[in-house]
Protein backbone atom coordinates (compact mmCIF):
# COMPACT_ATOMS: atom_id res chain seq x y z
CA UNK A 1 0.00 0.00 0.00
CA UNK A 2 1.40 3.41 -0.94
CA UNK A 3 0.58 6.95 0.10
CA UNK A 4 0.70 10.05 -2.12
CA UNK A 5 -0.36 13.70 -1.99
CA UNK A 6 -3.03 14.81 -4.41
CA UNK A 7 -3.81 18.47 -3.68
CA UNK A 8 -4.59 21.27 -1.22
CA UNK A 9 -7.69 23.31 -0.39
CA UNK A 10 -8.43 26.33 1.79
CA UNK A 11 -11.34 26.96 4.19
CA UNK A 12 -12.30 28.84 7.37
CA UNK A 13 -11.74 27.98 11.03
CA UNK A 14 -14.20 28.84 13.75
CA UNK A 15 -12.46 29.36 17.05
CA UNK A 16 -13.65 26.66 19.47
CA UNK A 17 -14.98 27.62 22.88
CA UNK A 18 -14.99 31.29 21.80
CA UNK A 19 -17.94 33.28 20.64
CA UNK A 20 -15.74 35.29 18.28
CA UNK A 21 -15.28 34.05 14.71
CA UNK A 22 -11.71 34.28 13.54
CA UNK A 23 -10.98 33.82 9.84
CA UNK A 24 -7.77 31.88 9.24
CA UNK A 25 -6.49 29.81 6.35
CA UNK A 26 -6.47 26.03 6.45
CA UNK A 27 -4.28 23.56 4.64
CA UNK A 28 -6.22 20.42 3.67
CA UNK A 29 -4.01 17.52 2.62
CA UNK A 30 -5.61 14.73 0.59
CA UNK A 31 -3.87 11.37 0.82
CA UNK A 32 -4.80 8.53 -1.54
CA UNK A 33 -3.97 4.84 -1.23
CA UNK A 34 -3.63 2.15 -3.83
CA UNK A 35 -3.96 -1.62 -3.40
CA UNK A 36 -1.95 -2.59 -6.46
CA UNK A 37 1.14 -0.54 -7.48
CA UNK A 38 0.73 -1.40 -11.17
CA UNK A 39 -2.90 -0.18 -11.28
CA UNK A 40 -3.12 3.58 -11.90
CA UNK A 41 -6.92 3.55 -11.52
CA UNK A 42 -6.69 2.06 -8.02
CA UNK A 43 -4.62 5.02 -6.81
CA UNK A 44 -7.72 7.22 -6.49
CA UNK A 45 -10.14 4.65 -5.03
CA UNK A 46 -9.79 6.03 -1.46
CA UNK A 47 -8.28 8.96 0.40
CA UNK A 48 -8.07 10.78 3.74
CA UNK A 49 -8.00 14.51 4.46
CA UNK A 50 -7.70 16.70 7.56
CA UNK A 51 -8.08 20.48 7.85
CA UNK A 52 -5.46 22.11 10.11
CA UNK A 53 -4.91 25.84 10.72
CA UNK A 54 -1.73 27.33 9.18
CA UNK A 55 -0.59 29.18 12.32
CA UNK A 56 -3.33 28.86 14.97
CA UNK A 57 -3.03 30.24 18.49
CA UNK A 58 -5.37 28.86 21.16
CA UNK A 59 -5.52 29.05 24.96
CA UNK A 60 -4.53 26.43 27.51
CA UNK A 61 -7.55 24.17 28.08
CA UNK A 62 -9.47 25.51 25.10
CA UNK A 63 -11.24 23.07 22.84
CA UNK A 64 -9.68 22.76 19.37
CA UNK A 65 -12.10 20.92 17.03
CA UNK A 66 -11.06 19.42 13.73
CA UNK A 67 -12.36 16.74 11.38
CA UNK A 68 -10.89 13.88 9.38
CA UNK A 69 -12.59 13.16 6.05
CA UNK A 70 -12.49 9.69 4.53
CA UNK A 71 -13.04 9.51 0.76
CA UNK A 72 -14.02 6.43 -1.22
CA UNK A 73 -15.29 5.60 -4.66
CA UNK A 74 -18.54 3.67 -4.28
CA UNK A 75 -19.71 2.84 -0.74
CA UNK A 76 -18.05 2.39 2.65
CA UNK A 77 -18.02 -1.04 4.28
CA UNK A 78 -17.80 -1.54 8.03
CA UNK A 79 -16.64 0.94 10.67
CA UNK A 80 -13.39 2.89 10.31
CA UNK A 81 -10.67 2.51 12.97
CA UNK A 82 -8.53 5.45 14.10
CA UNK A 83 -5.21 5.01 15.94
CA UNK A 84 -5.18 8.12 18.14
CA UNK A 85 -1.67 9.09 19.31
CA UNK A 86 -0.71 9.83 22.91
CA UNK A 87 0.08 13.54 23.26
CA UNK A 88 1.76 14.71 26.52
CA UNK A 89 -0.40 17.08 28.62
CA UNK A 90 -3.24 16.83 26.10
CA UNK A 91 -6.49 14.93 25.57
CA UNK A 92 -7.54 13.88 22.06
CA UNK A 93 -11.15 12.70 21.80
CA UNK A 94 -13.29 11.42 18.94
CA UNK A 95 -16.87 12.60 18.81
CA UNK A 96 -19.49 9.99 19.72
CA UNK A 97 -21.82 11.31 17.03
CA UNK A 98 -22.27 9.48 13.77
CA UNK A 99 -20.12 10.81 10.90
CA UNK A 100 -21.73 13.08 8.34
CA UNK A 101 -21.95 11.89 4.72
CA UNK A 102 -21.50 13.95 1.57
CA UNK A 103 -20.02 13.71 -1.92
CA UNK A 104 -17.04 15.50 -3.41
CA UNK A 105 -15.67 15.65 -6.94
CA UNK A 106 -11.89 15.77 -7.36
CA UNK A 107 -9.99 15.58 -10.67
CA UNK A 108 -13.03 14.29 -12.51
CA UNK A 109 -13.75 11.55 -9.91
CA UNK A 110 -16.78 11.61 -7.54
CA UNK A 111 -16.11 10.46 -3.97
CA UNK A 112 -18.37 9.57 -1.07
CA UNK A 113 -17.08 11.43 2.02
CA UNK A 114 -17.35 10.41 5.68
CA UNK A 115 -16.52 13.32 8.00
CA UNK A 116 -15.45 12.35 11.57
CA UNK A 117 -15.19 15.03 14.30
CA UNK A 118 -12.40 15.23 16.91
CA UNK A 119 -11.58 17.54 19.84
CA UNK A 120 -8.16 18.37 21.30
CA UNK A 121 -7.62 19.85 24.78
CA UNK A 122 -4.08 20.95 25.73
CA UNK A 123 -3.12 21.64 29.36
CA UNK A 124 0.29 23.28 28.84
CA UNK A 125 1.58 26.36 27.10
CA UNK A 126 3.95 26.47 24.14
CA UNK A 127 4.24 24.74 20.81
CA UNK A 128 2.70 21.27 20.50
CA UNK A 129 2.81 18.85 17.59
CA UNK A 130 -0.11 16.54 16.81
CA UNK A 131 1.37 13.42 15.15
CA UNK A 132 -0.15 11.79 12.11
CA UNK A 133 -3.25 9.71 12.75
CA UNK A 134 -3.49 6.27 11.13
CA UNK A 135 -6.90 5.21 9.85
CA UNK A 136 -8.15 1.90 8.47
CA UNK A 137 -11.37 1.47 6.51
CA UNK A 138 -12.91 -0.52 3.65
CA UNK A 139 -14.93 0.43 0.59
CA UNK A 140 -16.51 -1.29 -2.42
CA UNK A 141 -16.30 0.47 -5.81
CA UNK A 142 -19.74 -0.81 -6.78
CA UNK A 143 -22.68 -2.76 -5.36
CA UNK A 144 -21.91 -6.46 -4.89
CA UNK A 145 -18.15 -6.01 -5.35
CA UNK A 146 -15.63 -7.29 -2.80
CA UNK A 147 -14.69 -4.48 -0.35
CA UNK A 148 -11.08 -3.28 -0.51
CA UNK A 149 -9.10 -2.52 2.65
CA UNK A 150 -7.37 0.87 2.96
CA UNK A 151 -4.80 1.98 5.53
CA UNK A 152 -3.89 5.67 5.31
CA UNK A 153 -2.50 8.41 7.56
CA UNK A 154 -3.04 12.14 8.02
CA UNK A 155 -0.18 14.61 8.13
CA UNK A 156 1.09 15.96 11.46
CA UNK A 157 0.39 19.58 12.37
CA UNK A 158 1.57 22.06 15.00
CA UNK A 159 -0.38 24.28 17.42
CA UNK A 160 0.73 27.29 19.44
CA UNK A 161 -0.83 27.22 22.93
CA UNK A 162 -1.07 30.50 24.83
CA UNK A 163 -1.22 30.72 28.65
CA UNK A 164 -3.72 33.10 30.33
CA UNK A 165 -2.14 35.75 32.57
CA UNK A 166 -1.76 34.56 36.16
CA UNK A 167 -1.89 30.89 35.19
CA UNK A 168 0.49 28.67 37.13
CA UNK A 169 2.16 25.83 35.18
CA UNK A 170 0.64 22.51 36.17
CA UNK A 171 -2.66 24.11 37.21
CA UNK A 172 -5.68 22.49 35.56
CA UNK A 173 -7.58 25.22 33.78
CA UNK A 174 -11.18 25.41 32.62
CA UNK A 175 -11.44 27.42 29.42
CA UNK A 176 -15.08 28.22 28.61
CA UNK A 177 -17.41 31.12 28.05
CA UNK A 178 -19.51 30.07 31.05
CA UNK A 179 -19.27 27.69 34.03
CA UNK A 180 -22.56 26.71 35.66
CA UNK A 181 -22.35 25.78 39.35
CA UNK A 182 -25.36 24.47 41.29
CA UNK A 183 -25.57 23.28 44.88
CA UNK A 184 -28.16 21.21 46.74
CA UNK A 185 -28.29 20.20 50.43
CA UNK A 186 -30.38 17.34 51.80
CA UNK A 187 -31.63 18.23 54.34
CA UNK A 188 -31.10 21.98 54.41
CA UNK A 189 -28.39 22.82 57.01
CA UNK A 190 -29.94 23.97 60.28
CA UNK A 191 -29.66 23.33 64.01
CA UNK A 192 -28.84 19.64 64.44
CA UNK A 193 -27.99 17.05 67.06
CA UNK A 194 -25.07 14.68 67.30
CA UNK A 195 -25.47 11.87 64.75
CA UNK A 196 -27.32 13.97 62.16
CA UNK A 197 -26.10 13.75 58.54
CA UNK A 198 -26.22 16.33 55.73
CA UNK A 199 -25.53 15.54 52.05
CA UNK A 200 -24.09 18.23 49.79
CA UNK A 201 -24.40 17.79 46.02
CA UNK A 202 -22.51 20.12 43.69
CA UNK A 203 -22.86 20.02 39.88
CA UNK A 204 -20.50 21.76 37.44
CA UNK A 205 -21.47 22.19 33.80
CA UNK A 206 -19.57 23.90 30.96
CA UNK A 207 -19.66 23.99 27.17
CA UNK A 208 -16.66 22.83 25.16
CA UNK A 209 -15.05 21.26 28.25
CA UNK A 210 -14.98 17.48 28.90
CA UNK A 211 -16.21 16.33 32.31
CA UNK A 212 -12.77 14.94 33.21
CA UNK A 213 -11.30 18.48 33.03
CA UNK A 214 -13.88 20.08 35.32
CA UNK A 215 -12.51 20.79 38.82
CA UNK A 216 -13.36 18.51 41.73
CA UNK A 217 -15.18 19.65 44.85
CA UNK A 218 -12.61 20.42 47.60
CA UNK A 219 -12.91 18.25 50.70
CA UNK A 220 -12.36 20.38 53.80
CA UNK A 221 -11.65 18.38 56.94
CA UNK A 222 -13.54 19.97 59.84
CA UNK A 223 -12.79 18.68 63.33
CA UNK A 224 -16.06 17.36 64.74
CA UNK A 225 -17.59 16.54 61.35
CA UNK A 226 -17.08 13.27 59.51
CA UNK A 227 -16.75 13.79 55.74
CA UNK A 228 -17.68 10.92 53.41
CA UNK A 229 -17.30 11.52 49.65
CA UNK A 230 -19.16 9.62 46.94
CA UNK A 231 -17.66 8.62 43.60
CA UNK A 232 -18.16 11.56 41.19
CA UNK A 233 -20.52 11.23 38.24
CA UNK A 234 -19.04 12.34 34.89
CA UNK A 235 -20.93 12.82 31.65
CA UNK A 236 -20.27 14.38 28.23
CA UNK A 237 -23.12 15.47 25.95
CA UNK A 238 -22.40 15.68 22.22
CA UNK A 239 -25.19 16.81 19.94
CA UNK A 240 -24.92 18.40 16.50
CA UNK A 241 -21.37 19.55 17.04
CA UNK A 242 -22.06 20.99 20.50
CA UNK A 243 -19.94 19.59 23.33
CA UNK A 244 -20.96 19.92 27.02
CA UNK A 245 -19.31 18.35 30.07
CA UNK A 246 -20.96 17.79 33.46
CA UNK A 247 -19.48 16.69 36.79
CA UNK A 248 -21.56 15.91 39.89
CA UNK A 249 -20.09 15.24 43.33
CA UNK A 250 -21.57 14.43 46.73
CA UNK A 251 -20.14 14.90 50.21
CA UNK A 252 -21.93 13.67 53.33
CA UNK A 253 -21.18 15.44 56.62
CA UNK A 254 -21.95 13.58 59.88
CA UNK A 255 -22.12 15.50 63.16
CA UNK A 256 -19.78 13.69 65.57
CA UNK A 257 -19.86 15.99 68.62
CA UNK A 258 -21.63 19.13 69.88
CA UNK A 259 -20.33 22.53 68.83
CA UNK A 260 -20.37 25.17 66.13
CA UNK A 261 -18.74 24.08 62.86
CA UNK A 262 -18.00 26.09 59.72
CA UNK A 263 -17.65 24.44 56.31
CA UNK A 264 -15.47 26.88 54.31
CA UNK A 265 -16.62 28.59 51.14
CA UNK A 266 -15.61 27.10 47.79
CA UNK A 267 -14.52 29.09 44.72
CA UNK A 268 -14.44 27.78 41.14
CA UNK A 269 -12.63 29.96 38.59
CA UNK A 270 -12.31 29.65 34.82
CA UNK A 271 -10.80 31.51 31.89
CA UNK A 272 -13.24 33.09 29.46
CA UNK A 273 -11.53 33.34 26.05
CA UNK A 274 -14.30 35.51 24.60
CA UNK A 275 -13.21 38.53 26.64
CA UNK A 276 -9.84 37.13 27.85
CA UNK A 277 -10.59 37.40 31.57
CA UNK A 278 -10.76 35.23 34.70
CA UNK A 279 -14.21 34.62 36.18
CA UNK A 280 -15.35 32.97 39.40
CA UNK A 281 -18.31 31.23 41.01
CA UNK A 282 -18.47 30.93 44.81
CA UNK A 283 -20.39 28.65 47.15
CA UNK A 284 -20.89 30.36 50.51
CA UNK A 285 -19.67 28.88 53.77
CA UNK A 286 -22.10 26.75 55.76
CA UNK A 287 -22.46 26.91 59.56
CA UNK A 288 -23.75 23.94 61.57
CA UNK A 289 -24.80 24.35 65.22
CA UNK A 290 -24.74 20.85 66.71
CA UNK A 291 -26.39 20.11 70.05
CA UNK A 292 -26.04 16.97 72.17
CA UNK A 293 -28.25 14.04 71.20
CA UNK A 294 -31.44 13.24 73.10
CA UNK A 295 -29.73 10.25 74.73
CA UNK A 296 -26.89 12.47 75.91
CA UNK A 297 -29.29 14.97 77.49
CA UNK A 298 -31.07 12.16 79.33
CA UNK A 299 -27.73 10.93 80.65
CA UNK A 300 -26.99 14.37 82.14
CA UNK A 301 -30.27 14.62 84.09
CA UNK A 302 -30.27 14.81 87.87
CA UNK A 303 -30.75 11.73 90.11
CA UNK A 304 -34.03 13.13 91.44
CA UNK A 305 -35.50 13.50 87.95
CA UNK A 306 -34.23 10.03 86.97
CA UNK A 307 -35.98 8.42 89.97
CA UNK A 308 -39.15 10.38 89.21
CA UNK A 309 -39.12 9.17 85.61
CA UNK A 310 -38.64 5.55 86.68
CA UNK A 311 -41.61 5.71 89.05
CA UNK A 312 -43.81 7.52 86.54
CA UNK A 313 -46.25 6.08 84.05
CA UNK A 314 -43.70 6.04 81.25
CA UNK A 315 -41.79 3.07 82.65
CA UNK A 316 -45.00 1.17 83.32
CA UNK A 317 -45.83 1.49 79.64
CA UNK A 318 -42.37 0.24 78.70
CA UNK A 319 -42.69 -2.72 81.11
CA UNK A 320 -46.12 -3.60 79.71
CA UNK A 321 -44.79 -3.58 76.15
CA UNK A 322 -41.90 -5.82 77.17
CA UNK A 323 -44.26 -8.35 78.80
CA UNK A 324 -46.52 -8.42 75.74
CA UNK A 325 -43.55 -8.90 73.43
CA UNK A 326 -42.18 -11.71 75.61
CA UNK A 327 -45.55 -13.48 75.65
CA UNK A 328 -45.85 -13.12 71.90
CA UNK A 329 -42.35 -14.50 71.40
CA UNK A 330 -43.15 -17.49 73.65
CA UNK A 331 -46.34 -18.30 71.71
CA UNK A 332 -44.51 -17.93 68.44
CA UNK A 333 -41.78 -20.31 69.64
CA UNK A 334 -44.37 -22.93 70.65
CA UNK A 335 -46.10 -22.65 67.27
CA UNK A 336 -42.82 -22.93 65.42
CA UNK A 337 -41.78 -25.98 67.44
CA UNK A 338 -45.09 -27.72 66.73
CA UNK A 339 -44.89 -26.79 63.07
CA UNK A 340 -41.33 -28.10 62.82
CA UNK A 341 -42.31 -31.42 64.38
CA UNK A 342 -45.22 -31.81 62.00
CA UNK A 343 -43.02 -31.01 59.02
CA UNK A 344 -40.09 -33.20 59.98
CA UNK A 345 -42.07 -36.21 61.35
CA UNK A 346 -44.95 -37.01 58.97
CA UNK A 347 -45.67 -40.23 60.89
CA UNK A 348 -46.89 -38.22 63.92
CA UNK A 349 -49.28 -35.96 62.00
CA UNK A 350 -52.98 -36.15 62.77
CA UNK A 351 -55.51 -37.62 60.38
CA UNK A 352 -57.03 -34.16 59.90
CA UNK A 353 -53.65 -32.69 58.85
CA UNK A 354 -52.88 -35.53 56.45
CA UNK A 355 -56.37 -35.25 54.91
CA UNK A 356 -55.92 -31.49 54.36
CA UNK A 357 -52.53 -32.10 52.75
CA UNK A 358 -54.00 -34.74 50.44
CA UNK A 359 -56.75 -32.37 49.25
CA UNK A 360 -54.27 -29.53 48.76
CA UNK A 361 -51.93 -31.80 46.81
CA UNK A 362 -54.74 -32.77 44.46
CA UNK A 363 -55.38 -29.10 43.65
CA UNK A 364 -51.72 -28.45 42.75
CA UNK A 365 -52.03 -30.40 39.49
CA UNK A 366 -49.00 -32.58 40.29
CA UNK A 367 -50.08 -36.27 40.16
CA UNK A 368 -46.98 -37.58 41.94
CA UNK A 369 -47.36 -35.17 44.86
CA UNK A 370 -51.06 -36.04 45.15
CA UNK A 371 -50.40 -39.81 45.13
CA UNK A 372 -47.75 -39.50 47.82
CA UNK A 373 -50.07 -37.43 50.07
CA UNK A 374 -52.92 -39.94 49.64
CA UNK A 375 -50.67 -42.90 50.53
CA UNK A 376 -49.81 -41.11 53.80
CA UNK A 377 -53.48 -40.41 54.64
CA UNK A 378 -55.10 -43.80 53.92
CA UNK A 379 -53.18 -45.76 56.65
CA UNK A 380 -54.87 -43.50 59.25
CA UNK A 381 -58.02 -45.50 58.44
CA UNK A 382 -56.23 -48.84 58.15
CA UNK A 383 -56.48 -48.78 54.35
CA UNK A 384 -54.07 -49.08 51.44
CA UNK A 385 -54.41 -47.87 47.87
CA UNK A 386 -54.96 -51.46 46.73
CA UNK A 387 -57.76 -52.32 49.23
CA UNK A 388 -60.00 -49.26 49.35
CA UNK A 389 -62.83 -50.67 47.26
CA UNK A 390 -63.37 -53.64 49.59
CA UNK A 391 -64.63 -51.62 52.57
CA UNK A 392 -66.73 -48.52 51.91
CA UNK A 393 -69.39 -49.06 49.29
CA UNK A 394 -70.24 -46.53 46.57
CA UNK A 395 -67.94 -43.71 47.77
CA UNK A 396 -65.04 -46.12 47.90
CA UNK A 397 -65.77 -47.36 44.38
CA UNK A 398 -65.81 -43.82 43.01
CA UNK A 399 -62.63 -42.97 44.93
CA UNK A 400 -60.97 -46.13 43.58
CA UNK A 401 -61.83 -45.11 40.00
CA UNK A 402 -60.38 -41.65 40.51
CA UNK A 403 -57.29 -43.19 42.14
CA UNK A 404 -56.74 -45.44 39.12
CA UNK A 405 -56.94 -42.38 36.86
CA UNK A 406 -54.28 -40.75 39.05
CA UNK A 407 -52.03 -43.81 38.74
CA UNK A 408 -52.52 -43.81 34.97
CA UNK A 409 -51.55 -40.12 34.81
CA UNK A 410 -48.34 -40.89 36.69
CA UNK A 411 -47.45 -43.78 34.39
CA UNK A 412 -48.13 -42.09 31.05
CA UNK A 413 -46.93 -38.67 32.24
CA UNK A 414 -50.10 -36.88 31.12
CA UNK A 415 -49.96 -33.12 31.57
CA UNK A 416 -51.76 -31.11 32.68
CA UNK A 417 -53.56 -33.25 35.24
CA UNK A 418 -56.72 -31.92 36.97
CA UNK A 419 -57.06 -33.27 40.52
CA UNK A 420 -60.17 -31.36 41.58
CA UNK A 421 -62.45 -34.42 41.00
CA UNK A 422 -60.11 -36.59 43.07
CA UNK A 423 -60.22 -34.01 45.90
CA UNK A 424 -64.03 -34.27 45.93
CA UNK A 425 -63.83 -38.10 45.98
CA UNK A 426 -61.42 -37.98 48.91
CA UNK A 427 -63.81 -35.74 50.87
CA UNK A 428 -66.77 -38.08 50.17
CA UNK A 429 -64.66 -41.09 51.12
CA UNK A 430 -63.70 -39.49 54.43
CA UNK A 431 -67.33 -38.62 55.27
CA UNK A 432 -68.37 -42.26 54.73
CA UNK A 433 -65.46 -43.53 56.84
CA UNK A 434 -66.39 -41.17 59.68
CA UNK A 435 -70.05 -42.29 59.56
CA UNK A 436 -68.95 -45.93 59.76
CA UNK A 437 -66.75 -45.13 62.75
CA UNK A 438 -69.59 -43.37 64.60
CA UNK A 439 -71.99 -46.24 63.78
CA UNK A 440 -69.58 -48.85 65.13
CA UNK A 441 -69.17 -46.92 68.39
CA UNK A 442 -72.93 -46.90 68.91
CA UNK A 443 -73.30 -50.59 68.01
CA UNK A 444 -70.73 -52.00 70.44
CA UNK A 445 -72.61 -51.11 73.71
CA UNK A 446 -75.87 -52.63 72.30
CA UNK A 447 -74.09 -55.89 71.52
CA UNK A 448 -72.68 -56.01 75.06
CA UNK A 449 -76.19 -55.63 76.55
CA UNK A 450 -77.45 -58.69 74.57
CA UNK A 451 -74.85 -60.98 76.18
CA UNK A 452 -75.27 -61.41 79.94
CA UNK A 453 -72.27 -62.05 82.09
CA UNK A 454 -70.92 -65.55 81.72
CA UNK A 455 -72.53 -66.03 78.31
CA UNK A 456 -70.16 -67.69 75.90
CA UNK A 457 -70.82 -66.45 72.41
CA UNK A 458 -68.96 -69.40 70.94
CA UNK A 459 -71.18 -72.02 72.56
CA UNK A 460 -73.91 -73.54 70.48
Amino acid sequence: MSVGAAGRDSTLLRAPACCVLVHVFFCATWVFGQTEPESAQAASDAGVAMAAPAEPVIWVGQRFPFSIDLLAVGAFSGTPAFDLPDIPAAILMKSAERPSLSTRRLKGQTYVVQSHSFSLFVQRAGRITVPSINVRFASAPQFGAEPAEHELATEAFTLEIKAPPGWRPGEQIVCASELEVSENWSPVPSAARVGAAFTREVTLRAKDVPAMLLPSLPRHDVDGLGVYPKEPSLGDEQQRGKFTGQRTEQLTYVCERPGRFVIPAVAFRWWDPSDESWKERRLDEVVLDVRPSTAGLAGMSSPESTISDMTGGYWWKVLTCMVVLAAGAYCLALWWLRRSRETQQPGHLSERTLFARAKAACRTGDPREAYQAITLWLPQWGLQTSSVGDNCGVAAAEFTGALKSLQHAIVVGRAPWDGRDLARRIAAMRRQLMRRRQHSRKLLPALNECHPAGFDSTSR
